[in-house]
């Protein structure tokens, strides 16, 4: 007998007296697993740990890189887990919240601004709308180009329309005077109230609007004072105050907004709630009593207008 025969033969004679395993020469030696070379090949022994066992194991030292990864962004994202009212909350707003936190604001004016934000952004009002700053997005303030440049020579009571820059008349309305628009004088007197009432508060308004626009370094105080008189004489705009929680809610006198923007220079936001709040107030008094001040979020400001005008 051969030596290859002997070794066969050995081999066959050890296989049921195998310490490893007894029906491990069941599995083709393509299959035989090494474990300590973690490699198959076909004379490696069989080890007593299934290859389920083993599969388990490197599937899992795999993956360990992946489960140590997730952990960590876990980790960071609790970290900075926003407070309770303030998940979702737009960078804007979050940012404002911070500033005020850090002025010292309570945590009552703190809610009721966010509170306020909210109820912005349900109806689309403008000002500190959250993730916007206005009513179409964070946008530069709107830069006016075209002054109204009121001719006093035009003026006639009684016979003057408001016009926009295509030269069509414009309807009696609660919405603020718009870049453009001008004073036109008629041949015949206008019959419809509200159309020569909405005339006389332009005649008022518009000088007010480009002296703030346009004309603020060389207007001198003296000069404001005089413009605003009938205000003054009105009682509109004649208070002041700036201890709101937000800039929405602070407002500003007549001259506390010509003092403001002549100091610290423009300020669009604070100019343009003067003016239309003056303007808007200006309508109450002179448009007629069955007038629907009623705005596109259904607040009516002035149920009650007509009340007249003080010369």
């Amino acid at each position: 007998m051969t030596s290859g025969g002997l070794m066969r033969r050995q081999r066959a004679g050890s296989r049921s007296e195998s310490p490893i395993r007894d029906d491990a020469w069941r599995f083709p030696p393509s299959r035989r697993f090494n474990y300590n070379r973690g490699l198959c090949h076909r004379d490696g022994p069989w080890l007593n740990r299934s290859i389920s066992h083993v599969t388990i194991r490197m599937k899992f030292i795999d993956s360990l890189p992946v489960f140590l990864i997730l952990c960590l962004l876990a980790t960071t994202s609790w970290g900075q887990s926003p407070e309770k009212g303030q998940r979702g909350m737009p960078d804007s707003v979050r940012k404002k919240v911070e500033e005020m936190q850090k002025a010292g604001a309570t945590r009552q004016q703190v809610r009721e601004f966010l509170e306020q934000s909210r109820k912005n952004m349900r109806s689309g009002r403008p000002g500190n709308r959250p993730g916007r700053g206005g009513p179409r997005g964070n946008r530069t303030p709107r830069q006016f180009k075209v002054p109204h440049r009121l001719d006093p020579d035009l003026i006639k009571q009684g016979y003057n329309l408001v016009v926009d820059q295509n030269g069509n008349e414009v309807r009696p309305q609660g919405r603020p005077f718009q870049e453009g628009y001008q004073l036109k004088k008629t041949e015949q007197p206008v019959e419809g109230h509200n159309q020569r009432a909405y005339a006389r508060v332009f005649c008022i308004m518009a000088p007010l609007r480009d002296t703030l626009m346009f004309h603020l370094e060389t207007t001198s105080e003296e000069k404001w004072t005089k413009m605003t008189a009938i205000l003054q004489k009105n009682r509109i705009k004649t208070e002041q105050w700036l201890g709101g929680p937000t800039p929405r809610d602070n407002y500003y006198s007549n001259q506390g907004i010509f003092t403001h923007l002549k100091q610290n220079g423009p300020d669009h936001h604070p100019m343009m709630k003067y003016l239309e709040e003056a303007e808007l107030e200006l309508k109450s008094r002179v448009f007629s009593k069955d007038f629907d001040f009623t705005n596109p979020q259904g607040i009516n400001p002035y149920p009650n207008p007509g009340q007249g005008l003080i010369d």
